[in-house]
This record gives C-alpha cells, sequence and structure tokens, in this order.
C-alpha cells in the first residue's frame, strides 16, 4: 500500500490542521494530536503499520483514497466512471431551438441581439420525429430529456406540443426542461405542462429591478421585473400543488450589479420558498464583453462566491462552473444533441446560430464527424499534456470543452485552468468547501 500522492495537508487559518485528498474531495481533520500522529505514522509507511487493532481505520483510509495498492487504480475508476457516462447511449438528451427568435433584447445573449425571426417548419417537425424514431424508438433508449431552449420557445409552442406529444406517444419514459424567459408564462400553459411532463423550468431574472429592466426589456425598452415577479408567484403557488415540478429562478450577476445580487437572493428564499434559486456570474463571450461588464474568468467568479458565503451566509454556492470535476458536460456526451429551427445541430449551446459550428443537419442528412470528435475529445488528458500530472485536474475536470475546442481549433487562448491552481486560492476554496461539507454531515 502506498500513502496518496492525491492527499494534501494544510493550515487552516479558520480550521486549523486539514489533509484533503484531490481525487476524492475527503477531508481529514487532524486538530487532535493522536490523530496527527497516527496519520503521520501511516504516512511514513502504510504498509508496517498495525491496523489489527482497527481494522475499520484502514477500510476508510482505503475507500475514501488515503491510502491505495496504486493510485492509478483510483484513477482508472474515475476515468472509467467519466467515460462511461460521456459514451453511453442508453439516456438520451435532445435539445430543442425551434425558434431563435425572442421577444426581449437581452444584450449579452450568446445568440446576438439581432435574432432573425425563424421558426421549425412542418419539414423540419416531421424530420425531428423521424430522428427520434431512428435514434430512439427503434434501439434500445430508456428515457429521453427532451430540453426546450432559445431564442424563447414559447413563441414556438406549438411546435413543443406536437413534438413533445410525440414523444408521448412513443411510450419510452421522458421528462420535457423548458428554458424560458419567463414572459409568456400563463396559467393556461401550466396546465398544458401537466400533460407535456414538462417537469422543470428556468426563467432568469438581470438581478434588481434597475439592473434587470436595463439588460432584459422588451424591444420598446419596456422592463420586465414587475412581470416576472407576478410570474415568479404564480409559480410558487403552483408548485406548492405540484410538489414534483421544479422551477430554476436564474439570477445572473455581473461586475456592475453584483454587490446587490445577494440580497436579491435572500429576498427570493424568503418570498418563493418552494423555487429554487441560484446565482450565475456572466463571464466574458464574444457577444457580452461590449455589451455588459462580465467577470474576466473564473478566479473573479470564485472569489465572488466565496464572498457570498461569508458575508452572507449562503451555503448553496454553485461550483460547477468553476469546479465540476469529472462530471461530463453535455457537449462531450454521445447521447446528447442540439436541433436547431432549420434542423440543423450543433455539439455545445453556445454555438447555436453559428451555422459554423454545426455537427449535421437532420434534414439533410449531413454530418460533421469532424467535429463532433474535437468537441467530444476536448478534455481528455491524452489531448492536454499540461493536465496529466495535474493534481487538481480531478477538481476541474481540464476546463470547460467550448474554451479546449476553440482553443485547438481556432487557436484561441482561452484559460481553461482553475484559478484554485494558485495557493491561496486553493486555500480560501478548501475552506468553504470544507465548512458546507461538515454542516452537511452535521445536518446542520
Amino acid at each position: 500500500m502506498i500513502w496518496s500522492k492525491y492527499n494534501y495537508e494544510y493550515k487552516s487559518r479558520k480550521h486549523g490542521r486539514l489533509l484533503f485528498n484531490y481525487l476524492t474531495g475527503v477531508f481529514l481533520d487532524l486538530n487532535d494530536d493522536e490523530v496527527y500522529e497516527m496519520v503521520h505514522v501511516i504516512n511514513k509507511s502504510p504498509d508496517n503499520y498495525d491496523f489489527s487493532s482497527d481494522p475499520d481505520l484502514k477500510t476508510y483510509l482505503l475507500d475514501n483514497g488515503i491510502i491505495a495498492e496504486k493510485d492509478e487504480d483510483n484513477e482508472d475508476i474515475l476515468y472509467y466512471r467519466a467515460l462511461r457516462s460521456r459514451t453511453q447511449t442508453l439516456y438520451k438528451t435532445i435539445t430543442i431551438v425551434p425558434t431563435i427568435d425572442c421577444n426581449l433584447t437581452c444584450p449579452y445573449c450568446f445568440e446576438g441581439v439581432d435574432k432573425k425571426k425563424k421558426y421549425m417548419s412542418k419539414k423540419v417537425v416531421d424530420a425531428v420525429k423521424d430522428y427520434i424514431d431512428k435514434t430512439c424508438v427503434k434501439t434500445d433508449t430508456r428515457h429521453i430529456s427532451l430540453l426546450w431552449f432559445g431564442g424563447e420557445p414559447l413563441l414556438a409552442f406549438d411546435t413543443i406540443k406536437e413534438i413533445t406529444n410525440y414523444v408521448k406517444d412513443t411510450g419510452i419514459p421522458f421528462y420535457t426542461d423548458i428554458t424560458t424567459n419567463g414572459t409568456l408564462l400563463t396559467e393556461e400553459k401550466l396546465a398544458v405542462f401537466e400533460d407535456l411532463n414538462v417537469k422543470q423550468i428556468q426563467i432568469t431574472f438581470d438581478g434588481p429591478k434597475e439592473s434587470h429592466d436595463a439588460k432584459r426589456a422588451y424591444r420598446n425598452g419596456k422592463g420586465t421585473f414587475d412581470q416576472l415577479m407576478s410570474k415568479s408567484e404564480m409559480l410558487e403557488k403552483y408548485v406548492i400543488e405540484h410538489p414534483d415540478f421544479i422551477v430554476h429562478l436564474r439570477i445572473n450577476v455581473d461586475l456592475i450589479n453584483k454587490d446587490n445580487c445577494a440580497d436579491l437572493y435572500l429576498t427570493f428564499r424568503e418570498q418563493f420558498p418552494h423555487l429554487h434559486v441560484y446565482f450565475a456570474p456572466i463571464k466574458q463571450y464574444s457577444t457580452c464583453s461590449s455589451a455588459v461588464d462580465c467577470f474576466s474568468g473564473d478566479e473573479d467568479v470564485l472569489d465572488y462566491m466565496i464572498d457570498l458565503y461569508y458575508k452572507y451566509g449562503i451555503d448553496v454556492i454553485d461550483f460547477d462552473s468553476v469546479m465540476r470535476g469529472m462530471r461530463p458536460c453535455m457537449a462531450e456526451c454521445e447521447g446528447s444533441v442540439i436541433i436547431g429551427p432549420d434542423g440543423e445541430t450543433y455539439v455545445c449551446l453556445n454555438d447555436v446560430g453559428n451555422l459554423k459550428e454545426s455537427s449535421g443537419n437532420i434534414v439533410t442528412g449531413e454530418i460533421n464527424p469532424e467535429l463532433v470528435s474535437r468537441y467530444r475529445n476536448a478534455r481528455l488528458t491524452a489531448y492536454n499534456p499540461s493536465c496529466q500530472k495535474c493534481k487538481i485536474l480531478w477538481l476541474c475536470g481540464g476546463g470547460c470543452p467550448h474554451a479546449q475546442y476553440r482553443n485547438k481549433t481556432y487557436n484561441e487562448h482561452n484559460d481553461t485552468c482553475t484559478p484554485v491552481k494558485r495557493l491561496s486560492m486553493l486555500h480560501k476554496y478548501l475552506d468553504v468547501r470544507y465548512e458546507i461539507k461538515t454542516k452537511i454531515n452535521n445536518h446542520e
């Protein structure tokens, strides 16, 4: 047996002596002197340590990767799990963009402000049905996740109903998810949602009223904050009556509204306790740099999230955008496809509307295997030598597949490394992670 090379011992300013394992995410509290001495004895020679008086200790250390027969064995298990989830096709995710038209003019939208009024034709709708028939009905598909995106998908509600009912008639278990700006939600649509097996929706606020209305407005300049608050009240009542229905209230955060978003979050948690509220820091995209003051990168985002935790006690910090680990992104999954309004397909939502980045077309039967392969392989460490020996890899997973793809394809220089590679940031991150895990374990 060996002492894992992924063990990292450090002295926290808040929590004293801690040991963290990069591979498994497990913490050991070393503040008890006897525990500290015991751990250091095991560290020197795990094979020679006498575990006979406490065999459960050996099991615990092995199960959590603190000691191992070989680190490579645990690495292989994690790699295998990641690759298996990326390559499986029993569970399909079909994201459909029935239109790129929108009734709002959000300046940072990655599809651009001047969207074309393009909707799915009957020919494309029939092609979507044929695609579902070929790839799901005539295969061993066990479940379909049907996701609706835009533009504003509810502008094409008839298309949503037609295709969803087709999926329903196949008999394959499925659920429906809609990302909407919320302005077109009505009680009548909610009643139809139940029949369409819509299980969750997401609507977005761009911070408090002044910030939101300046960005998320109609073409005539009228803001939508008050309207969405009213829609949220309607959704709160609906969720109480339909507890299996999930509503995500997303709060977009930028450098201008960041100081006011925590209060909005706490207000939402109080007014809408049955809705799930989360933060979405807006990072630098090609369409946002001149429109809003975006966060410059993951370090700014991580600093902001940690600040939220310590200032406001908001402990539902979502590190996914920075520290997603080896969990796959939809852009890496063989069972995932995005279908645009002309039947064009994409691998990543960031590319919707950009035909140059289309992976094919379900109407014409075209496919671009080179583009698909580049995306699917973007985060594989075999293609990223700098990641191969990095211990932080198991926290960050190799960065964003879209950023990696852009780097490889267009020789861009998007930073795909996590900010916790810097020691000072690592300790700040680990302290928060430790506190949240401790609270969860203590059922606080």
